[in-house]
């Protein structure tokens, strides 16, 4: 779950509805199935938020959250691959850019 300075969560109402109906099918509140939908949406969001980038053909997602895109590499005229940053830190820059827009 990532929230911004003040503390406010970022989910969507529809996410939050989703962990609340999870959170009482299972008394017992499994935590796995909460950490895999933010991290499946923190990969959407991510994903998508490298790919409008100018100059980027492709993108992968590595196990460990690292964010990977093929294209025109920044500050150069070379295409290839680069580390463009971590799913979580991404899709919270991405979150931002929304709230500026």
């Amino acid at each position: 779950m990532s929230t911004d300075h003040a503390g406010i969560s970022q989910f969507t109402p529809a996410q939050i509805d989703r962990i609340n109906t999870m959170l009482a099918r299972d008394v017992r509140g499994s935590k796995q199935e909460i950490d895999t939908m933010t991290t499946s949406s923190n990969r959407k969001i991510a994903r998508a938020y490298i790919a409008d980038r100018e100059g980027v053909e492709r993108v992968r997602i590595m196990s460990n959250g690292e964010v990977h895109a093929y294209g025109t590499m920044p500050n150069t005229d070379r295409i290839g691959w680069y580390l463009a940053g971590d799913v979580d830190r991404l899709a919270d820059m991405a979150a931002a850019e929304e709230c500026n827009d």
